[in-house]
C-alpha cells in the first residue's frame, strides 16, 4: 500500500514540491527561450540570470540538506574518464572527416582554431562552456530527477532541453544532442565535471572551425534565422544562397559604352580563398559572368573590408565586366560569388547596382560619389541658356574643373574660369571644407528647342576622362520639363 495514502501530510508535501519543481522548470525555459529569440530587449535575459542564480542557490541548499551521498570507487572514476576520453576522441575524427570530405574546413582546419581570432574566440567559450556543464548537471539533472523518478529518463529529457536550446539549428541540435547524453550520462557514474567540460571545449572549438556554412555560424535563436540557406529565383535552373559561405563589396560601378564594370573586393569566407566566379541576378535570370578578373590584396585597401568580421587580413580584389546588352532598360541586379564549395552568397554594394540610362564615349562613374554637385537652375533666355548649379571633388578636395554637357549624341566640354565661379559658402560648411567656398559655377549654353531640353545631361569630368553624373535639383528639374514640353518655344514663352 503507498505510505502517502497512510500520510496525507506527506503526499501533500509531495505534491507542492511536484508542482514547485514544475514551475521552476517552466519560469527557466521562459526565461531561456525568451532570451535566444527575443534578443533586441535584455528584460529576458536579465529575467534568466535572475532565475538561474536564484535556482542555483535553492539547489545547493536542498543538496546540504540531502543525507544521500555518491560513493563512487576509483575504479568507477577511471572507468569513466575513459568513456568520456573515447567520446571526445571518436566525436573530433567524425567530425574532422566529416568536415574535410564536405570541405567545409578551411585548407588548414588548425589556422581556423589557432589563429588570433580563434583564440580571443576560445576566452569567450571557456566560460560558456563551463557554466553549461553546471547549468547541466548541478541544476537541471537534480531537478528532473526528483520529477521523474528515474536517471535514465532524466538524462534524456536534459540532453533533449541541452537541443533545444540550440533551435533552430538542425546540425548543432543533433550534436547537442548526442553530446549532451554522454556527458549527463558520464557525470552520473564520476560525478568529475571537469573532463566534461574538456570534452565539451573541443568538440565545440572543432565544431566552430566549420561551423560557416552548415552549422551556420554556430547561431542559435533568432540570429540563426538569417544564415539559412534559401532558393534564389531563376527561370533556367534552381540556385540555393548559403549567406555566409562568402562575403565583400562592390565599391565602385562604371558603365561604358558596352559594359558594367564592377570592382570591389570578395572573400570566400569559408576556406579564405578566392570565390570560384561571381553572377548577377536580375528579374528570373542567375548569370555567371565571364570576364572576371581577381587578384590578392590587403584588406586596408577597401572602406568596408576591415568591417567585416569574416575576412582575415588579406582579402580578393575583383573587376567584373557585365555586358550592357543583358539589360533592356535602367534595371537593378544583384552579385554574388560562388566559394570552393560551390555554394552562392549575395555580396553587398556600396551603391544601387544598376544599368543606367546614359549613354556617353566615356566611362561614367555611378557610384561611389567622388564628385558631388548639383544643377540647380536652368534660365532659357532670347539666344542663350544660363546654367548654374555646384560641384567638388570629394576625393581631392579640391573644386571640379570641368563640366561635361550632353545634348543626345552632340557632346560639350565646360572648362571652369575664374569668372564663371560662384560662392557657395553652404556647401562648404556641409562638409567642413573651406576649398569649397568657390564650387558654385554659372555658364551659358547656345539657345536650345524643346527637343533638346528633354535630352540634355549634365556631368563633371575628372583628370582620367571618366564623368560624374550631376543631378538636377527638384527646382531645376521641374524647370527642364516645362522647357522641354512641346506647348512651350525656345525663348521660354508659354503658347496661349
Amino acid at each position: 500500500m503507498d505510505a502517502n495514502f497512510d500520510n496525507p501530510a506527506a503526499a501533500i508535501t509531495s505534491r507542492f514540491q511536484f508542482f514547485r519543481d514544475v514551475g521552476i522548470l517552466s519560469i527557466f525555459l521562459c526565461c531561456a527561450f525568451g532570451a535566444l529569440w527575443i534578443p533586441q530587449t535584455s528584460l529576458p535575459k536579465f529575467l534568466l540570470a535572475l532565475v538561474i542564480f536564484s535556482w542555483a542557490l535553492f539547489e545547493w541548499k536542498l543538496g546540504r540538506s540531502s543525507t544521500s551521498q555518491a560513493n563512487l570507487s576509483s575504479k568507477d572514476h577511471y572507468r569513466s574518464l575513459c568513456w568520456v576520453l573515447a567520446f571526445t576522441v571518436v566525436a573530433a575524427t567524425a567530425m574532422y572527416l566529416v568536415g574535410s570530405f564536405s570541405g567545409a574546413y578551411r585548407s588548414h582546419p588548425h589556422d581556423s582554431i589557432f589563429d588570433k581570432s580563434a583564440v580571443e574566440w576560445l576566452g569567450v567559450k571557456l566560460p560558456t562552456v563551463l557554466a553549461q556543464q553546471l547549468l547541466l548537471h548541478l541544476i537541471l539533472m537534480p531537478l528532473l530527477i526528483r520529477l521523474v523518478k528515474s536517471v535514465r529518463l532524466a538524462i534524456f529529457l536534459g540532453a533533449v532541453t541541452f537541443s533545444m536550446f540550440h533551435l533552430p539549428n538542425p546540425i548543432l541540435m543533433l550534436f547537442t544532442l548526442i553530446g549532451g547524453s554522454v556527458w549527463l550520462a558520464n557525470y552520473q557514474h564520476s560525478r568529475e565535471m571537469l573532463p566534461l567540460v574538456g570534452s565539451h571545449l573541443i568538440l565545440a572549438v572543432l565544431a566552430a572551425a566549420f561551423g560557416g556554412e552548415y552549422m551556420l555560424n554556430m547561431r542559435v535563436g533568432a540570429s540563426c534565422l538569417d544564415l539559412f540557406p534559401t532558393p534564389i529565383s531563376s527561370a533556367s535552373n534552381t540556385v540555393w544562397e548559403y549567406p555566409c559561405s562568402s562575403v565583400g563589396c562592390a565599391e565602385r560601378l562604371v558603365q561604358t559604352d558596352s559594359h558594367l564594370e564592377i570592382q570591389g573586393w570578395v572573400n570566400d569566407a569559408v576556406h579564405a580563398e578566392r570565390p570560384l566566379s561571381i553572377a548577377v541576378r536580375y528579374r528570373d535570370k542567375f548569370v555567371e559572368i565571364e570576364e572576371v578578373v581577381f587578384e590578392k590584396k590587403s584588406v586596408t585597401e577597401f572602406s568596408q573590408a576591415e568591417a567585416a568580421g569574416f575576412v582575415l587580413d588579406e582579402c580578393y580584389s575583383f573587376v567584373a565586366k557585365v555586358p550592357l546588352f543583358l539589360f533592356s532598360g535602367q534595371e537593378e541586379f544583384e552579385l554574388y560569388a560562388c566559394n570552393q564549395n560551390k555554394h552562392w552568397a549575395r555580396i553587398n554594394a556600396m551603391g544601387p547596382l544598376a544599368k543606367s540610362n546614359f549613354a556617353a564615349r566615356q566611362p561614367i562613374v555611378l557610384f561611389p560619389v567622388v564628385i558631388d554637385g548639383r544643377i540647380e537652375k536652368l534660365d532659357q533666355q532670347a539666344s542663350r541658356v544660363r546654367v548654374r548649379g555646384w560641384a567638388a571633388d570629394l576625393e581631392r578636395e579640391t573644386l571640379a574643373s570641368q563640366i561635361f554637357v550632353q545634348i543626345g549624341n552632340a557632346e560639350k566640354t565646360i572648362q571652369l574660369n575664374q569668372l564663371q565661379r560662384l560662392g557657395h559658402a553652404d556647401i562648404a560648411k556641409s562638409y567642413s571644407q573651406p576649398a569649397y567656398n568657390q564650387c558654385g559655377f554659372q555658364f551659358d549654353l547656345p539657345r536650345m528647342s524643346a527637343g533638346d531640353f528633354d535630352r540634355i545631361k549634365f556631368f563633371v569630368q575628372d583628370d582620367q576622362q571618366y564623368l560624374h553624373p550631376l543631378k538636377l535639383t527638384p527646382n531645376a528639374n521641374q524647370e527642364k520639363i516645362r522647357l522641354a514640353s512641346p506647348v512651350i518655344d525656345n525663348r521660354g514663352t508659354v503658347f496661349r
